[in-house]
């Protein structure tokens, strides 16, 4: 189950229909690492930037499923969830963060 449009407004939000099953998962995982990370640290609330807001990349490049602003709103950390990523897909991500110059979290 998942929010309805009214919901997810209601609480700063994504919600409707996932384009693909696999979304679910993937959207469990990273909603958790959200929560342990605010328990752990109030102010991850207002640093987090999800991928949704984050939008695509007009280069072609993946866009991590968020991450984590400083002081003067540029990426501290970058988060992504890759359940099943291949060794492709792993190299891929890393050479994305080591191109940007930030730190990043792969679960």
């Amino acid at each position: 189950m998942i929010a309805s449009k009214k919901a997810a407004n209601t609480f700063a939000g994504f919600g409707g229909k996932f384009k693909h099953r696999t979304q679910l998962t993937h959207d469990t995982h990273v909603a958790e690492l959200y929560l342990r990370r605010t328990a752990m640290d109030a102010t991850v609330r207002e640093r987090w930037v999800g991928e949704e807001i984050l939008g695509r990349d007009t280069r072609g490049e993946k866009v991590p499923d968020a991450l984590l602003t400083n002081g003067v709103g540029e990426a501290d950390l970058v988060i992504d969830f890759g359940g099943s990523y291949d060794k492709r897909r792993v190299q891929q991500f890393h050479s994305y963060c080591e191109k940007n110059e930030v730190a990043y979290e792969l679960w």
